[in-house]
């Protein structure tokens, strides 16, 4: 309103001296285009996505507590002002942080779900290395964080894991059972248990502390190399079926010669 006013005073000619009544219109111009900013900036999704994919990158490589603001800004050459602009505060960086990891695998995992270009063990395979991949990710430090100081967010972290990526597992394989790829026999408890220990167990640097040097270095260096290799054994076993069925044969021979040495 002050700006307004200034202005009307410069068309009555009530300022004496021009730079006054410049001034005054470039100030109004100023402010305009501030608010316009501001607003254009909290419509514009791509750069809140933006801010939330830096923060998630931050979090997940160094945990919660030790990232601040700044130091988000920073690595998205932008002031801690345009972040407040949009959020809140960190915490509530964190939950959009969260929410957006939730959406980002279920959309994923929802997509070869959904898929009609692959058979079932390309969509098994490509389940299982998606899982890998989203969750190596996310490092000890940030889960510890959160577990330590933020129970609630925790929670709600474990409670999506719990009750959507594993009933998203059972669904798969109930999939194939439906289809022949994989026994009726199969106990499909067991599979998902072995399921989400080789996950939690795989991408859990404590544990993997705790193997001899020689096993560590000779796993897969990628987790998509991993879950390969478990694909591989779910649906193969760990058998060479045909050296398997040559020493069956070898063994079966042996056994008919023995006999007939102990009936001669």
């Amino acid at each position: 309103m002050l700006y307004f006013a200034s202005i009307q005073d410069c068309l009555n000619g009530i300022y004496v001296k021009e730079y006054d009544c410049i001034d005054s219109i470039q100030a109004l111009f100023v402010s305009l285009e501030t608010e316009k900013g501001k607003s254009s900036f909290l419509m514009d999704s791509s750069v809140k996505e933006k801010i939330v994919q830096a923060a998630a990158e931050q979090f997940y490589k160094y945990g919660y507590s030790s990232i601040t603001m700044d130091i988000i800004a920073d690595s998205l050459g932008m002031s801690k002002k345009t972040l407040y602009t949009v959020f809140t505060g960190k915490y509530d960086l964190l939950v959009h942080v969260v929410e957006y990891f939730k959406k980002d695998l279920s959309n994923s995992v929802n997509a070869i779900l959904e898929s009609k270009d692959l058979v079932y063990r390309e969509k098994f395979k490509a389940f299982l290395i998606t899982i890998g991949n989203k969750l190596s990710a996310v490092s000890h430090e940030f889960i510890d964080d959160l577990q330590d100081n933020l129970p609630e967010v925790w929670e709600s972290l474990k409670h999506y894991k719990m009750e959507s990526a594993y009933l998203r597992f059972i669904k798969l394989v109930k999939e194939g059972i439906k289809e022949g790829y994989i026994s009726k026999q199969v106990n499909i408890n067991v599979v998902v248990a072995m399921y989400a220990s080789s996950i939690q167990s795989l991408m859990d640097d404590r544990f993997m502390v705790q193997l001899p040097d020689t096993i560590r270095k000779g796993l897969p260096n990628h987790p998509a190399q991993t879950f390969d290799a478990i694909v591989q054994i779910l649906f193969n076993g760990i058998e060479d079926k045909q050296k398997v069925s040559s020493l069956d044969s070898i063994n079966s021979e042996e056994k008919v010669l023995l006999n007939q040495d102990n009936l001669s």
